[in-house]
């Protein structure tokens, strides 16, 4: 190596030396705290507030650094002088680095390349009026400082300030970050933190991209659970961050949701959410294009979260509920940001449900959408959706419709147009003895309302077929028809008593009709009747057509009504069916706006076989033949089957033709009455059943009372008698009746002989009446004959010429006085009481010698 290079390179090394030796001794010599006020002042200057500092550092190697200690940005209108107050600091930090260019500094121009802020915490509030707090450093007007100094000069042309700290890189180490919020909530505060802060920007500049990289921990009990990369900018020469390009990429993984849940919902201003979160979640994020109109790409996990909503919905940990989207934006013709949204996936359990359309102005979102869904499976289901506990659920359904309008703040819901098929479709529920299967619907959406077309489901051994209508969801009214050729509705009925709570049927249609006659029962004023609530406001017309069908164990055929509901009150018309060889028709109320339910119902009846009807829906199998014809109008209220008998009142008329009363023997009856009555003894028992009490015609009027039907004229006419009387017949079937037979004169001679039927005839062909009582019950009855108007008519007959021996031949007659004594009389005046099997029998008196003594 030449000579003169040996000593260049030695120079050169020597001045290097020197410079670093300089440079590294030169911070020593050089008070830099000099210009602190001259620092803050440039500070202040550049961002619009006012700023404290406790003390400046300088350095050389490896770069020019300049250090800012205990530096504290303060909130607009902070204090202009002295300390800034905790609670109106913007940012506080333990260090400010800022790395300077060589050279621009030898001009004494400072010329920030990196800046570095160590362990800053940043507060930014929004006002209740949505101000931000950092609103004049994202462009807007900066806001004059509060109290005594000079007022910052703004920037020229309303650029940001922001355009003055543009340095090559910006790095954040161990940052904190609050965001206090009084706009959400109103009166109240709502905070967001991020802690662990580590972020930069790089190469930043007002024309070149600017490189972003943060990790943060952000509601979570995961260390930096939050992180973001990508590119933002150019920002341009008005710092527009709104319309700067972006491409970044950002994901929050174990999202604490018992801490999100604090701040969902309060947007609507209510004091508790009814949506409840727990558990984690996760989003993660892509976000392309200007930031005020980004390209995203966006995916929500939440199943390992549990998510409900009020009484609505309940999702436990593990049900999948996940949400991707892919968005563009743009604005409409009118400058309104546009979203195109292709497309939205939503799923939960076993549905997936997409989207694809527009969202505009999304601030106050107007949609437009294309909503299709795969065919779910329905299983499951029910612990999701809480009104479902409990049911089975089986089949699919599918949706295709289209969804448009205002989703929030608009006068009128969503427009929904297109159909929900259900497919394959089983109910299983406990208050069902069978379940629901093979149902089969089409639901189509209109728009402002929604129909059926139809739904057929199979329920036991019967088939149903409903078509339903709801011209305008607005008007909450309900056109519909069911139609079934069997339905057998115990099933139904017993599965609407178990899980509504409403009163249940104490008898068939046939057997316990009712129709308005007074006033329905009503609770206090003011009151409601719980019943009613679940259709309140509803209103509803529909035909019921049923070819064959059981209700109570009653068989009937060829049903139709009409079935109203106005206001709580369910009103059927029109109701006809046939019944047992007869024909139904009835019509009636059920009022349920009071604090009971109440109803009333009018019933007519033609022809009906007796025996059938009562076999179905009584214990009375073979005790009553004919064939019934009835009008009854009656009314009740209760909660349950034994209030609404307990309540249960009415009033018609009946009657019974070419019938037979099985459990009694008339004729019988009075025949064994009276030889007890002439011979102190019961005859000997028929042998075999009992022939029963044929008849041409049963009938009478009827009231419906205390538990009872009150029959006060009572009429009975047979081949060769006739009975007549009045009493009450109870709903437990015991029977409290007086009655009077009427006997023509030659049945009488058989049944009385012939000189005692002569002393007891009511006219001149020999017709006797004969009184009784009728007790016991329908399926065992019991008599009782009244003596004392045998003593009666032989008074009448015999007049002033009865004698003490005619007295003594009564008394033996009639009370079974003989020479041995007897017992005391039985019955009304002395009767003789039934000739019960098994009785003691009175003493036996001798007849001849009664007649003897009779007309001596």
């Amino acid at each position: 190596m030449p000579r003169w290079l040996r000593w260049t390179l030695a120079s050169l090394v020597a001045v290097v030396v020197l410079v670093v030796v300089v440079l590294a001794l030169l911070p020593t010599f050089i008070d830099v705290n000099r210009y602190r006020d001259r620092v803050v002042a440039e500070v202040e200057r550049a961002l619009g507030r006012q700023i404290t500092l406790d003390r400046l550092s300088l350095s050389f190697l490896p770069t020019p650094t300049l250090g800012l200690e205990g530096l504290v940005v303060g909130v607009p209108g902070a204090p202009a002088e002295g300390r800034i107050p905790p609670g109106e600091r913007f940012v506080a930090l333990d260090r400010l680095e800022l790395k300077l260019r060589l050279l621009p500094l030898l001009s004494r121009r400072i010329d920030v390349s990196r800046l570095v802020l160590e362990r800053p915490e940043i507060v930014v509030e929004r006002d209740a009026k949505g101000v931000l707090s950092i609103a004049d450093l994202l462009g807007a007007p900066a806001q004059a400082p509060a109290g005594p100094g000079p007022a910052p000069s703004p920037q020229p042309g309303g650029a940001s300030p922001l355009a003055a700290l543009l340095v090559q890189r910006i790095e954040i180490r161990q940052g904190a970050l609050t965001f206090r919020d009084r706009a959400v909530v109103p009166g109240k505060e709502v905070t967001t933190s991020v802690a662990d802060l580590d972020a930069a920007l790089r190469d930043l500049s007002l024309d070149r991209p600017i490189g972003v990289s943060l990790q943060a921990t952000f509601l979570s009990r995961t260390p930096q659970n939050v992180s973001l990369s990508g590119t933002l900018g150019p920002l341009g020469p008005d710092a527009d961050l709104l319309a700067a390009p972006a491409d970044l990429s950002a994901a929050l993984i174990d999202l604490d949701l018992d801490q999100v849940a604090a701040y969902a919902g309060a947007r609507s201003g209510a004091a508790a959410s009814p949506l409840t979160l727990g558990g984690t979640g996760s989003v993660k994020a892509a976000v392309t294009g200007p930031l005020g109109a980004p390209a995203l790409d966006l995916a929500v996990d939440l199943t390992p979260a549990g998510v409900a909503y009020g009484a609505a919905f309940a999702k436990q940990p593990g049900v999948p509920l996940t949400l991707s989207a892919k968005t563009t934006s743009a604005q409409a013709g009118s400058g309104t940001p546009v979203i195109q949204v292709n497309p939205l996936v939503l799923t939960l359990h076993t549905l997936v449900l997409t989207a694809t359309g527009t969202v505009a102005n999304p601030t106050s979102p107007a949609v437009d959408l294309q909503v299709t869904s795969n065919e779910a499976r329905l299983a499951g289901w029910d612990a999701l959706v809480p009104a479902l506990a409990g049911v089975g659920l089986g089949g699919r359904a599918a949706l295709d419709a289209t969804v448009r309008g205002q989703t929030s703040g608009g006068a009128q819901p969503l427009d929904v147009a297109g159909t929900l098929r259900l497919m394959d479709l089983d109910v299983k529920h406990q208050a069902l003895p069978e379940p629901i299967t093979n149902g089969e619907a089409t639901v189509r959406f209109t728009g402002k309302g929604a129909s059926i077309e139809p739904l057929r489901v199979t329920i036991g051994q019967s088939t149903l077929t409903l078509r339903a209508e709801v011209p305008d969801y607005s008007r909450r009214y309900v056109r519909f028809s069911l139609e079934s050729p069997r339905l057998d509705l115990d099933p139904l009925v017993a599965g609407a008593a178990a899980t509504s709570g409403e009163p249940g049927a104490a008898a068939s249609p046939a057997a316990s009709p009712a129709a308005p006659r007074r006033s329905p029962a009503r609770g206090p004023a003011g009151t409601r009747s719980s019943s009613g609530e679940a259709v309140a406001g509803l209103s509803a017309d529909g035909t019921v057509q049923v070819r064959q069908g059981t209700l109570k164990g009653v068989e009937f055929t060829d049903l139709r009504g009409d079935l109203k509901l106005r206001d709580r009150v369910f009103t059927l018309e029109n109701l006809t069916f046939g019944l047992y060889g007869g024909t139904y028709t009835g019509s009636g109320v059920a009022d349920l706006r009071g604090r009971v339910p109440s109803v009333t119902f009018a019933s007519r009846l033609a022809n009906v076989k007796a025996n059938d009807i009562l076999s179905a829906n009584t214990s009375l199998k073979g005790v009553v033949f004919g064939l019934l014809s009835a009008n009854l109008d009656i009314e009740g209220a209760g909660t349950d089957a034994a209030t609404f008998l307990q309540s249960l009142t009415g009033e018609g008329k009946f009657s019974l033709t070419d019938g037979r009363l099985a459990t009694i023997d008339v004729l019988d009856r009075l025949r064994a009455l009276v030889t007890l009555a002439k011979e102190g003894q019961a005859p000997p028992a028929a042998s075999g059943q009992s022939k029963g009490t044929a008849f041409k015609s049963l009938a009478g009027r009827v009231r419906i009372d205390d538990g009872k039907f009150i029959t006060p004229d009572l009429d009975l006419s047979a081949a060769d008698f006739a009975l007549s009387g009045s009493g009450a017949l109870g709903f437990d079937q015991t029977l409290a009746y007086r009655m009077r037979a009427s006997i023509p004169g030659g049945l009488a001679r058989q049944l009385l002989g012939r000189d005692l039927s002569r002393l007891l005839a009511a006219d001149q062909s020999g017709r006797v009446d004969i009184p009784f009582t009728l007790g016991g019950t329908l399926a065992s009855p019991t008599f009782g004959l009244s003596g004392r108007f045998i003593e009666e008519r032989l008074k009448a007959k015999l007049g002033r010429e009865v004698d003490e021996n005619l007295q003594r031949g009564l008394e033996r007659l009639l009370r079974g006085r003989g020479a041995g004594g007897g017992r005391p009389p039985q019955g009304e005046g002395g009767a003789a009481g039934e000739a019960a099997p098994g009785a003691s029998p009175a003493p036996k008196s001798d007849p001849r010698q009664l007649l003897k003594d009779l007309f001596r």
